[in-house]
């Protein structure tokens, strides 16, 4: 068996070992670094993942509170209501022009409110003038021309619970305010009362 011997001089020799050993040095060092990178990939997807599903699980609870705090919308019980709206020293024309029997909207977003159910009832618009020699208020005065209407409106609503009566979805409450529209007059009247009449069939 023939024997083969390297030649090269001792030193040639150590000079090639140092470098096939620093180059395999380097080759582990970058096969760790890879490892290294691939394993914070890794770590950051899984994060990810978790981030999105805590987000989802939030988005759920939130909607099923809200669902509990406002209702469904097709949840509630349907009645028939009767309120009454307070305009405030209008034009006596205008109020002449509310019939018993017109349909009103709310003007903001297009809803029917119902309809008159009752004759308008008109008094004279008042204010108080304070005393020219004392300073202090004066005696009610009526407002030439203006009067105060209060319009009594039948409508179909649902109550419920938590929120009250709904007309169109949107609340009706003693004290709000509603611009509404009717054939011949758009104003902002109050609601002064509201009393169920009875469950719609």
């Amino acid at each position: 068996m023939a024997e083969h011997y390297d030649n090269r001089p001792a030193d040639e020799v150590s000079i090639g070992e140092d470098r096939e050993a620093r180059a395999r040095a380097r080759a582990k060092r970058n096969l760790q670094r890879a490892n290294k990178k691939n394993g914070h990939i890794f770590n950051l997807f899984d994060l990810f993942i978790i981030f999105v599903l805590l987000v989802s699980l939030t988005l759920l609870i939130l909607s099923v509170r809200v669902s509990d705090i406002f209702g469904a919308g097709d949840e509630g019980r349907a009645c028939r209501l009767e309120y009454q709206v307070r305009f405030s020293a209008i034009d006596e024309s205008f109020a002449e022009a509310v019939k018993l029997g017109d349909t009103l909207y709310d003007a903001d977003t297009k809803v029917g409110m119902g309809r008159v159910a009752a004759e308008i009832k008109m008094t004279p618009a008042l204010t108080v003038v304070p005393s020219s020699s004392t300073g202090e208020m004066g005696q009610a005065t009526p407002l030439d021309g203006k009067v105060d209407m209060i319009v009594i409106v039948a409508v179909d609503a649902v109550y419920v619970e938590g929120v009250g009566y709904t007309v169109g979805g949107r609340p009706l409450r003693v004290g709000e305010l509603r611009t509404l529209r009717f054939p011949g007059y758009v104003g902002n009247g109050v609601c002064i009362s509201l009393r169920e009449l009875n469950a719609a069939q």
